[in-house]
């Protein structure tokens, strides 16, 4: 056992006996002081589309196709819904060979790559196998212009950061354009500082460690900010987005250098929660929990959650259905301010009344493929929509 996990395991039984999320004891109390007016700029996940493909149904061969062929394309599905990748392509790979006219085996055998294409970038973080897995994918299936959108994006981050300066710490690859003077002059020593500090604290409350699971260091690449709109898509008011990588425009670093650190830990927390939660976490619980952890005190925690509760005192809450699915696929900059604002303020409820280890369960059980609707109503014992209605009655 390393030293660093040795301190990790001890810090936490501390943390199973005193509780709390990171930065300090759980915002027991709601507010702290006159709230200030203003909601500023809204970090975010990607839409899920952004950083992997949109996969398409799979389709059994043809009756026409002969007997051998479909039983080998129903076990390369098999194979291939199982995320056995590897396995499904060589076997599309035969099916394809033996009928190369046969567009049901292209068509599978291009599905098969492109979700290899998104395993292996949201793996590596790296685009170079991925861009050719893709490549491949469209002149088998040329009409995918999911994949043809995709492919597009994923050529622009690289030549975008084609020559790009990377600083390695134990956790990070921190990358930029090395003729921004304001980031080499010790800026990227405070930013990556504050990376591994996050890293720390957030590995001790959530009890994991994604970069030890996923074998491979997070990255975080800066930009420009019309750099960062063009090759990110998400709209003006976002200022950070976690596709894979966690990517933030930076325009001033010492004029922005406070604002950047509160950025890189919420891009940083959706990092942790993709790794211990997976896909299926719920949007209100993802970005819920991504504000919450980006404050380092209990008493800036605090004032944010007022702000929140204040902006949504005067209007209904969105329904838990409408906040599953990503935020920044949302238009309209009210409701998303308003969407981003529910989530913390419920999260923060949720915590207060029930406490921090049902949101910790909540996670663990979306990578298990159960519901966090289904997790809070088994350990609770209370319907989640119930809770919304009591929280929204406390306003």
């Amino acid at each position: 056992m390393s030293p660093l996990v040795g301190l990790m395991l001890v810090l936490l039984l501390l943390w199973s006996v005193l509780g709390g999320p990171p930065g300090g004891q759980s915002p027991r109390q709601e507010s702290s002081g006159e709230p200030d007016s203003q909601v500023r700029e809204i970090h975010t996940q990607a839409p899920s589309g952004e950083g992997g493909v949109f996969p398409e149904t799979v389709l059994e061969a043809p009756e026409d196709a002969g007997g051998r062929w479909t039983e080998v394309n129903s076990r390369a599905i098999e194979a291939l819904q199982a995320g056995r990748f590897e396995e499904a392509i060589e076997l599309f790979e035969e099916c394809h060979a033996a009928e190369p006219g046969e567009a049901i085996f292209a068509g599978n055998l291009a599905e098969a790559l492109a979700r290899m294409a998104r395993e292996i970038y949201e793996a590596t973080a790296e685009l170079g196998l991925p861009i050719e897995l893709l490549e491949r994918a469209l002149l088998l299936s040329p009409g995918r212009d999911d994949l043809r959108q995709l492919l597009a994006r994923w050529k622009k981050l690289a030549a975008a950061e084609d020559g790009f300066w990377t600083d390695e710490t134990a956790h990070f690859r921190l990358s930029y354009d090395g003729a921004r003077v304001d980031i080499l002059n010790n800026g990227h020593t405070i930013l990556t500082t504050a990376l591994e500090e996050a890293y720390a604290e957030f590995a001790l409350w959530l009890n994991h460690d994604p970069v030890r699971v996923g074998n491979h260091k997070i990255r975080v690449v800066l930009y420009g900010r019309s750099e960062f709109a063009e090759l990110t898509g998400v709209g003006h008011w976002a200022s950070g987005v976690y596709d894979g990588v966690v990517r933030i425009p930076v325009v001033d670093f010492r004029r922005e250098r406070e604002s950047l650190v509160l950025v890189l830990r919420h891009e940083l927390v959706h990092a942790f929660l993709r790794s211990a939660g997976g896909r299926a976490l719920p949007a209100w619980l993802n970005e819920g929990l991504a504000q919450w952890c980006e404050h380092e005190t209990p008493r800036s925690r605090s004032a944010a959650v007022a702000r929140a509760r204040k902006l949504l005192a005067t209007q209904p809450l969105f329904p838990l259905e409408k906040l599953h699915g990503t935020l920044s696929a949302w238009t309209d900059p009210a409701e998303i301010a308003r969407g981003y604002a529910q989530a913390l303020a419920f999260v923060a409820y949720i915590d207060r009344w029930y406490g921090a280890g049902v949101l910790l369960r909540m996670i663990e059980g979306c990578r298990l493929g159960v519901a966090s609707s289904e997790t809070f109503a088994q350990r609770i014992g209370v319907n989640l929509d119930t809770v919304l209605q009591d929280f929204q009655a406390g306003l």
